[in-house]
């Protein structure tokens, strides 16, 4: 296996990429409970890359041949496919570990060709793009010869509500541009995947280097290749965000924390983005009182009857919020074994007061969205 399996639902999902031999492996998913296989795709070339990402019904599988295969965790069936490019060179292009923007339905990737992508999750339609380190790079323009950087199998990092990716990437011009398997650089990219419509640009990037002293070029050689396989990659490894912070151990063997790209207050009222349950919306009280106790989204953004999760509260969740408006009281409670959609202040019914409340938000959408907040039991009866 190349990857660290995802469970989800009593189901491990796997990648194998030596079914046959070191070009042709599979897909698979398996009871997490017997190890029974359930279903699987393949065999497939070069099924080796990052671990995958899971989104609804849907898991995204990085593979070798870089490209991005976006598969039904139920039955395996093959819902679209997206290829980044071919690294001849490396004889390989594994896809890293890509991301999912749930809020605005985007699952993001990059492959060892350097090539940058953002996907509509359900469709696979290009969204934007770009190549990682080449910030001369323009839309149309084609693959760089040289000067870009690639993530062998790390993770991509993404901060939806700043609209900022995280991923580590070492230069291919050491890596495969000399002897193979040579020694190369690594760096810590911070692209902004939001704000332009047609690419991702570059934030900021840091080197690491031996010792931190990056003045001798020695120093800045830290990553070894995986050789000698005419199949093989680089591994570079994969950076975490927690508290505001963005965090990353180095192969040179330290550990690093950055900060800066979260101190920002969008809404100016006095509080971090990361810390503001409604970073896009002032709101210095932090009031989070539907449902009663807070569920981490403010009440200033939160969209209270946006029932099935989307970014919007439309007809939808109309429909949902009629079929329990009027209960209450004794002939049909609100209760834990059977709750009501729409019982916002925790009642024990669905009425008139609710209804206001549903009406603040409804028609909300693509202009002002919905926020993406953690669902949680509305009310405990």
């Amino acid at each position: 296996m190349t990857n660290i399996p995802p469970v989800l639902d009593g189901k491990v999902f796997i990648e194998s990429d030596t079914l046959t031999d070191y070009h042709y492996g599979l897909f698979a998913t398996v009871d997490a409970a017997t190890g029974e296989e359930l279903w699987h795709v393949g065999t497939i070339p070069l099924a080796q890359g990052g671990t995958q990402a899971i989104s609804g019904n849907t898991i995204y599988c990085p593979g070798g041949d870089g490209a991005l295969w976006a598969l039904n965790v139920n039955t395996g069936q093959v819902k679209w496919g997206y290829h980044a490019g071919f690294n001849v060179r490396g004889h390989t292009a594994v896809c890293a570990a890509p991301a999912v923007d749930e809020g605005r339905g985007w699952v993001i990737g990059v492959a060892d060709t350097g090539h940058m992508f953002v996907l509509n999750k359900n469709t696979g339609r290009v969204v934007k793009e770009a190549f990682l380190g080449v910030d001369s790079w323009k839309v149309f323009d084609p693959h760089p010869d040289s000067g870009y950087w690639l993530p062998g199998s790390s993770g991509i990092a993404i901060a939806p509500q700043d609209g900022l990716l995280y991923v580590a990437g070492t230069d291919y011009d050491h890596a495969w541009l000399g002897s193979r398997f040579n020694r190369s650089k690594e760096k810590l990219f911070c692209y902004d995947y939001v704000s332009n419509p047609n690419t991702l640009v570059k934030v900021w990037e840091y080197q690491f280097c031996t010792n931190d002293n990056c003045s001798s070029p020695g120093n800045q050689l830290i990553i070894d290749g995986h050789g000698p396989y005419v199949v093989a990659w680089y591994s570079l490894p994969s950076p975490a965000l927690a508290d505001g912070h963005v965090y990353f151990t180095s192969t040179n063997g330290k550990m690093y924390c950055f900060g800066s790209p979260f101190e920002k207050d969008s809404d100016s009222d006095g509080i971090p983005d990361y810390l503001d349950n409604c970073p896009h919306k002032s709101n210095p009280g932090q009031e989070d009182t539907y449902p009663p106790g807070g569920n981490g989204c403010g009440n200033a953004c939160e969209c209270e009857g946006n029932f099935d999760g989307d970014a919007d509260q439309d007809g939808t969740d109309v429909v949902t919020f009629k079929k329990d408006f009027g209960r209450g009281g004794i002939s049909n409670p609100c209760t834990n074994t059977n709750p009501c959609n729409g019982d916002f202040n925790c009642s024990g019914g669905v009425d008139g007061t609710d209804a206001k409340v549903f009406k603040v938000d409804f028609g909300r959408g693509m202009v002002n969205p919905c926020p993406n907040c953690t669902t949680v039991p509305w009310c405990s009866y």
